[in-house]
């Protein structure tokens, strides 16, 4: 047998190249169903952990019954004030020493004036201007006083040099450096004690006020708030009431103070308004009631806006481009799905920037951390009865 004979034994042959068959969208279609089923059972999940999750312990007073009422139909009992205390009676005054028996005065006889005499003026005397006086000058100081000044300008290191307390980038004094002993030390302004005026017309620094919130308060937009004492504020001794209960206490809020990841807003409180026309500034921030910084309450986080509506609108620019890919040409498709990550990123960082949202309910109770002495003696005065 011949090699071409070989050669044609060990033909393969080929029959007709199959039919190519257009790809059925059927699984595009139960991919992006799945997807927007999964997205909608994750966004749901996520709302409900949110809703059914307990609040957290610092938020431990928003659990707490709240106290629901019109303060405007609040009718308050009247209380007799306290009585003051009785001054002491004060002491009697001393009696007068007993005078020694005076000697006889010697009584002159009273003289006529002078006649006037006509065409008579005294002279003039010139007038003596008073002399300067010249302010005493110190006495110069002695070597010995000037060598114990210049001790104690002088720098405790243990070279002597007067540039010890020079620190290089490294951190390293002078004296460091070449192998002194660095004897510089930080000094601090001394604290001098006083004493406060009037312990019973002073709220001191430090007091706290609880109050009853009358306007709820909801972070999305800065604002007024408003309080009112429940109980009466007495002074720093504890007698005389200074803040009657029923007085308005008057704050601001700014929405820019709660960002992600923070559950508290700071409100500082501006003046008190008592029922008898007594108005004092307080410019204290507001707490607790067990005196955490900030006013705690309900925190919506938006996890609609921020999740939700994302992960929708992934799922129609994803069947969109897949579309596209099919239908159209290489370079409408590019387009298409360039446009598409355009807007989509455009609206994703809009979402993004949404600011949680806290929502703090009236009648729930605070508390106001006085920052400075409120003195009310100007306004007020003690009377015996």
């Amino acid at each position: 047998m011949t090699a071409g004979t070989l050669d044609d034994q060990n033909l393969i042959e080929r029959g007709d190249a199959p039919v190519a068959r257009a790809t059925s969208p059927l699984w595009k279609i139960a991919f992006a169903t799945l997807l927007v089923i999964g997205g909608t059972g994750a966004i749901a999940a996520l709302l409900l952990a949110d809703l059914r999750a307990p609040e957290a312990a610092a938020e431990d007073e928003d659990r707490r019954p709240r106290l629901r009422f019109d303060p405007a139909e609040l009718e308050l009992p009247a209380f007799p004030r306290p009585e003051a205390p009785a001054p002491e009676p004060a002491p009697p005054p001393p009696a007068a020493p007993a005078v020694a028996d005076e000697p006889e005065r010697l009584f002159l006889p009273e003289l006529p004036p002078p006649e006037p005499r006509d065409g008579y003026a005294p002279p003039p005397y010139p007038a003596v201007p008073p002399a300067p006086v010249t302010p005493a000058e110190p006495p110069p100081p002695s070597p010995a006083e000037i060598a114990r000044q210049r001790r104690l300008a002088a720098p405790l290191t243990g070279t002597g040099s007067s540039s010890a307390g020079t620190v290089n980038g490294a951190g390293e004094s002078d004296a460091a450096r070449r192998g002194g002993l660095d004897l510089g030390t930080t000094r601090t302004a001394t604290a001098v004690a006083r004493r406060l005026s009037d312990m019973t017309f002073l709220v001191p620094k430090g007091t706290y006020l609880p109050c009853i919130l009358d306007t709820a308060i909801q972070s999305d937009q800065a604002g007024m708030v408003a309080c009112t004492l429940p109980r009466d504020v007495y002074g720093a001794d504890g007698t005389v009431v200074l803040l009657d209960r029923g007085s308005q206490i008057l704050g601001e809020y700014r929405a820019a103070t709660l960002t992600a990841g923070k559950r508290r807003l700071f409100v500082v409180w501006d003046r008190v308004r008592t029922p008898e026309g007594v108005v004092v500034d307080i410019a204290s921030p507001g707490t607790g009631p067990l005196g955490r910084a900030g006013m705690g309450g309900h925190i919506d986080n938006h996890y609609w806006q921020r999740v939700g509506i994302p992960v929708l609108m992934s799922a129609v620019s994803f069947g969109a481009e897949s579309w596209a890919r099919e239908q159209l040409t290489s370079d409408q498709a590019r387009w298409i799905e360039q446009t598409t990550d355009d807007s989509l990123s455009t609206v994703l960082g809009e979402l993004a920037r949404i600011r949680p949202t806290l929502h703090k309910n009236q009648g729930d109770p605070i508390n106001i951390l006085v920052a400075r002495d409120l003195d009310l003696s100007p306004v007020y005065r003690l009377t015996r009865r």
